[in-house]
């Protein structure tokens, strides 16, 4: 099977990583291929060995999608309620207390210090605080008693939302660990797949492909960048997470030596690293770049006086 795969990687794992439609159609395609061979006891070991590990995933991948659906209507009625506070529900409680009291007495303005704009604009939280400051303001105002018990059950209503949202927020993080987890775990269990398969196939390794998706396996991310750097100035080639053993292929073609490295952020400059001189190719390993698990950013820095150019290939 011609893929370029590294006998050390779990391809499964990393050509899904980020991709949670990639990881079901692996899995699903497996499953069916395997299945279509059960008349013989060898194929039907392995298409029940993965079988659960295919269903658990994809149901956890299809409850986590609802679920998200479930926090978009949640979220549409925080917004909705906010929506109506700031028309027509704000201009009513203002009506209501200039039954009582005009704009120009102290009492309205004690209501309304910044007048309806604090129930119009701001965040969320600020706008359902407003609410609840009005009703404190109100408190034991027998003049407005009525409107009172209406300003309360709509600041229920806000906070009842909201709490319903931030619910949703917490279950949908826990779910979306639990489905990267599984996907860990089926990727696991094709690799076991694949390892049955190259000892039935140790001979013929190409009768292989037809129980894997390919095209869906390859890393079509783009792999060669090239870059011209300003004298002074340092440039983000890429934002990668680069593993310990991938290696990085570097064609100083320009006439000042480049310092390379990983940043925390876009733009920052190179500290450390390793230089490729003017007109040299060099290939390092990714580890010498700079701290790999916190530093995504793949940058170069050119300290000379005149403009870098370079070509970076990722091996």
């Amino acid at each position: 099977m011609k893929t370029g795969w590294a006998l050390t990687d779990n391809p499964f794992e990393n050509s899904t990583r980020g991709s949670h439609m990639k990881m079901l159609h692996l899995g699903q395609f497996t499953l069916s291929a395997l299945k279509s061979q059960i008349s013989d006891p060898f194929f039907l070991n392995l298409y029940d060995y993965l079988k659960p590990f295919e269903q658990n995933y994809k149901a956890a991948y299809n409850h986590w999608q609802g679920n998200k659906g479930d926090k978009k209507g949640k979220t549409l009625g925080l917004n909705q309620l906010l929506k109506k506070l700031s028309n027509p529900v704000i201009s009513d409680w203002q009506v209501k207390v200039m039954i009582h009291y005009g704009k120009n007495t102290g009492r309205y303005t004690a209501l309304f210090p910044k007048g309806t704009k604090p129930f119009h604009n701001g965040s969320k939280a600020e706008r359902l605080n407003a609410v609840g400051v009005l009703s404190q303001t109100i408190g034991t105002d027998t003049n407005l008693a009525a409107l009172k018990t209406e300003v309360d059950a709509y600041h229920e209503m806000l906070i009842n939302a909201q709490a319903g949202q931030s619910r949703e927020n917490g279950a949908l993080a826990g779910k979306s660990n639990e489905v990267e987890k599984l996907r860990k775990e089926l990727a696991i269990a094709l690799m076991v797949i694949y390892g049955n398969l190259v000892v039935l196939y140790a001979e013929r390794l190409e009768s292989i492909d037809h129980y894997f998706d390919l095209e869906n396996l390859r890393d079509k991310r783009q792999k060669s960048f090239t870059r011209t750097i300003k004298p002074g100035l340092s440039k983000t080639i890429i934002k990668r997470t680069f593993k310990l053993t991938q290696s990085l292929k570097i064609h100083n073609t320009g006439h000042t030596d480049l310092l390379f490295c990983v940043r925390l952020s876009k733009g920052m400059v190179c500290e450390t690293g390793f230089i490729v001189k003017a007109g040299q190719t060099k290939i390092n390993t990714a580890p010498l770049l700079g701290n790999l698990e916190t530093e995504k950013y793949l940058t170069t820095t050119n300290n000379g006086t005149e403009v870098g150019n370079c070509v970076v290939t990722l091996l």
